[in-house]
């Protein structure tokens, strides 16, 4: 995460999420596709998605799950996919726990699924009134940011079902990760765009993180015993 090398051989898109399972790297972006088994050397999708816009991606129980607007689309091999007509839809989605999980960017129900391809959902009305940015999972407890209102964080620790509000200092935080026994949350300032980030180590009760490099900090992984952040302004910053 700190030496950074282009792929050449990549389908011209606006990739905008990336996923890995089964020894395969996976990328959406609107209605397109693309698989690698290297992270260097990409190939499109074969199945046309041309119309069904995507949001989020996740692997787990074998297959490759991302979301559009009237269902989801999943696949073993992250080149053919198959669609699953579903009312609910989202912008999250991660798989923990056994369970896949999907939550709404816009203040929408969680669905869950233990397989991908069939889905149920929840009612929990916290979620209604929620916004999420950020979205992980860590030591048995589901966590969200959210990108509007009051500065808060939802969690839950029975697979989705209900959840329960938080606050935390500032927001808006939309890059989100678990690792070394601490949720991490990264963003910047709604108002001044200054750069500002939080942890906890049970995702109830909140500390702010100080002097995060400059950067509009957008998506947080954990790998390699370190955090890892990405910028729309073109930085990578890692702490670990």
């Amino acid at each position: 995460g700190i030496s950074w090398t282009l792929s050449t051989s990549v389908p011209n898109r606006v990739w905008n999420n990336v996923t890995y399972g089964n020894g395969k790297f996976v990328a959406i972006q609107g209605s397109y596709t693309m698989s690698s088994n290297d992270g260097i050397n990409w190939t499109a999708g074969s199945t046309s998605l041309i119309g069904q816009l995507l949001y989020g991606l996740a692997y787990g129980a074998g297959k490759f799950v991302a979301q559009y607007y009237d269902g989801f689309v999943y696949s073993s091999d992250g080149s053919t996919w198959t669609k699953v007509v579903f009312a609910e839809h989202g912008s999250r989605i991660i798989f923990a726990n056994n369970n896949f999980l999907s939550l709404s960017g816009s203040g929408d129900s969680a669905t869950v699924s233990s397989d991908g391809v069939n889905w149920t959902t929840t009612g929990d009305s916290v979620l209604k009134s929620t916004t999420i940015g950020g979205f992980t999972y860590g030591n048995g407890t589901f966590v969200g940011t959210t990108t509007a209102g009051l500065p808060k964080a939802i969690y839950s620790t029975n697979n989705g079902q209900t959840w329960t509000t938080v606050s935390v200092p500032a927001q808006p935080y939309i890059g989100m990760a678990y690792g070394n026994g601490l949720f991490v949350a990264v963003g910047n300032n709604s108002t001044s765009g200054v750069p500002q980030g939080i942890y906890s180590t049970d995702g109830i009760t909140w500390t702010t993180a100080s002097n995060l490099p400059t950067g509009r900090w957008t998506w947080l992984v954990y790998g390699d015993s370190k955090f890892v952040a990405v910028a729309t302004t073109g930085e990578v910053m890692y702490s670990g």
